[in-house]
């Protein structure tokens, strides 16, 4: 297996070309950030591959400052409607183009009102500040530059390059949180390599320390993989995916470097060269933090470790943010979330971009509900058969995994622990081959929807019509306020008590014939039902269809002669159609019952 092409020499290659030689461009992910000084300024570092008239795909990355985002304003001749409309033709709308830096001024300009220091979504509020006026306001600058990318080269997409990586920290270190333990070991797994950074002050009493990992690792591996093999194997024809031979292929290297900051620091240089599109882990924010807490315990700022050094010092960033831990449902319950149904956001200025294997392997099948524990040891038995390794301690009754079990293997089995920490990153990676969920489907679900918004389906929705809508047929949509309900709007009927119940007359008799002595007695029993109760669907998707009033003449708030709970029922019957017709006529249009239409029909035919 040949070495990967490091950030030098693919640079060196690129130099060479000439424009002709490229027929292509891909975006993989631009990441915004602003100047460290205040200037107003900001900046994208885009992550781009070459695509060359021999089939070469070359990664670099684009340096583009203060680049300019579009959006729409209503021209001021048309400008007499009260609310939002959801979408608005080109020709009644002025396009302009602004700084994501100055874009609150260059708005508040454009409309001649509005207070500069609100956020976006304030000025995009409907009323005397005119921001229903505003269209095309929603998507930041890194989702237009994507996009420009997407709609000149729409085949140039290719599966991303994931690299897997894994630290382990001194457990008897002092510290009040595990991510500010100093790391004691990086595992990295990429399609080329396997490598392991160990600090060599931590295993300085074994002397030969590489050589008897290396000798463990290949005396387990070839045991562990056939695990996989065993689960994922065609009865049929006998064989197994292709990606376990490959991982017991990989080169495997040990890099022995003094100090946590120097192996940290030697890992994110191996990520700085090799260019990989995302960095992954189980739970990788952990690892993030590690980082960051690694740089600043030895007064080194984490913008310019974790940034491409390619990129201009004035620009360089890293922003953390942890995803919320609980949500407050519609009818005002707290609900916690669980750690796999966050979402992590981890921005750098650099060639890849930190995505979690396991909070996106929730959300790309979150909707057919939990499957179990989201432990890595959990999903990797439900998927491939395998487990984490499962090294025995002194202490037998020690469960695997546990703080415990981590004291006595760094302090007793230290050559079995790095091996314990390859297999770690290496698991991932295997998933990630049988899944493909951050090679192939988190890029092509989000679009040209910045990752850091993924758990967010409206939000790639309105992204995806954004762009579409403008496409075939010229419209542009409005942008989200932070009041996207009127005063109206709460004389209609609320989103509480829409829990109705079907009559069940109409239902299709399918029962099954069960009864041996009595063969034409069907029962009530059936086969194939279903059944879907989604938390607040129909008020829900009514206000968003409504939001823009397009589609809306009249919004009746009440009827006479006809209470809240009748026209919940009618209003969702309605979708049944003729099905539902006799109900919908006699519960709102005072029909006569079947009953009466039958005594009525005696007396005429007598």
């Amino acid at each position: 297996m040949s070495s990967p092409l490091l950030r030098a020499e693919v640079d060196a290659i690129i130099a060479k070309l000439k424009p002709e030689d490229i027929v292509a461009r891909e975006c993989k992910h631009a990441t915004y950030s602003t100047h460290r000084e205040g200037a107003q300024h900001d900046h994208l570092v885009v992550k781009e591959y070459l695509i060359t008239k021999d089939g070469q795909r070359l990664p670099r990355i684009r340096n583009v400052m203060d680049y300019q985002r579009p959006y729409w304003v209503e021209k001021p001749h048309s400008r007499d409607y009260p609310e939002k409309i959801q979408f608005r033709h080109m020709k009644h709308l002025d396009r302009f183009k602004s700084t994501q830096i100055k874009l609150r001024q260059d708005i508040c300009f454009r409309l001649g009102s509005g207070n500069p220091t609100n956020t976006l979504r304030q000025l995009a509020r409907a009323g005397k500040g005119g921001g229903q006026y505003l269209y095309g306001l929603d998507p930041g600058p890194e989702v237009f530059m994507k996009y420009s990318y997407m709609a000149k080269w729409p085949d140039a997409f290719a599966p991303n390059k994931v690299t897997v990586v894994d630290c382990e920290t001194d457990v008897f270190a002092a510290g009040d949180q595990p991510s500010k333990q100093p790391p004691i070991l990086w595992s990295l797994v990429s399609d080329d390599e396997i490598v392991l950074y160990v600090d060599r002050q931590w295993c300085i009493e074994i002397p030969n320390f590489a050589e008897q990992v290396y000798k463990e690792y290949y005396a387990i591996i070839d045991q562990w993989l056939e695990m996989a093999k065993n689960k994922l194997r065609d009865k049929r024809k006998g064989t197994y995916p292709k990606f376990l031979d490959q991982a017991r292929e990989l080169p495997l290297r040990i890099e022995m470097i003094d100090g946590d900051f120097g192996i940290t620091q030697a890992m994110v240089n191996r990520l700085h060269d090799t260019q990989p599109d995302i960095v992954t882990g189980w739970n990788v924010f952990f690892d993030a933090q590690v980082m960051v807490n690694t740089c600043q315990r030895h007064d080194r700022d984490p913008a310019d470790i974790l940034s491409d050094p390619r990129v201009p010092y004035e620009f360089r960033g890293v922003y953390l943010k942890e995803g919320r831990d609980r949500k407050v449902t519609d009818n005002g319950r707290e609900q916690r979330l669980d750690p796999q149904e966050r979402w992590n956001v981890i921005l750098n200025t650099a060639s890849w971009r930190m995505q979690d294997a396991m909070q996106c392997y929730w959300q790309l099948r979150k909707a057919k509900g939990k499957e179990g524990s989201y432990s890595l040891d959990a999903v990797l038995g439900r998927q491939l058969g395998l487990s984490k390794l499962k090294y025995d301690v002194e202490d037998s009754s020690v469960p695997g995994g546990t703080l415990h079990w981590h004291m006595d293997m760094q302090r007793n089995y230290k050559v079995r622990y790095g091996v314990y920490n390859i297999i770690d990153s290496l698991a991932v990676w295997v998933l990630d081959k049988k899944n493909n969920d951050l090679s192939s489907q988190i890029s092509s679900l989000a679009g040209a929807c910045d990752y850091s918004r993924f758990n967010s389906q409206p939000t790639i929705n309105s992204i995806d019509k954004l762009f579409s809508v403008m496409k075939k047929r010229g419209q542009v949509i409005c942008s989200t306020s932070d009041e996207m309900r009127s005063e109206l709007d709460e004389l209609i009927l609320g989103k509480e008590n829409w829990i109705v119940t079907f009559p069940s007359h109409n239902v299709t008799d399918t029962g099954l014939f069960l009864f041996e002595d009595m063969p034409d007695v069907q029962s009530s029993i059936h086969m194939f039902n279903a059944d879907a109760d989604v938390e607040t669907t129909y008020p829900t998707a009514g206000i968003i269809q409504n939001v823009g009033k397009e589609t809306t003449l009249f919004e009746p708030c009440r009827i006479e002669g006809i209470g809240p709970e009748t026209q919940r029922l009618v209003s969702i019957n309605v979708t049944g159609g003729r099905v539902n017709a006799i109900e919908i006529m006699q519960q709102a249009c005072k029909m006569p019952g079947l009953d009466q239409w039958l005594e009525l029909a005696k007396r005429e035919m007598a």
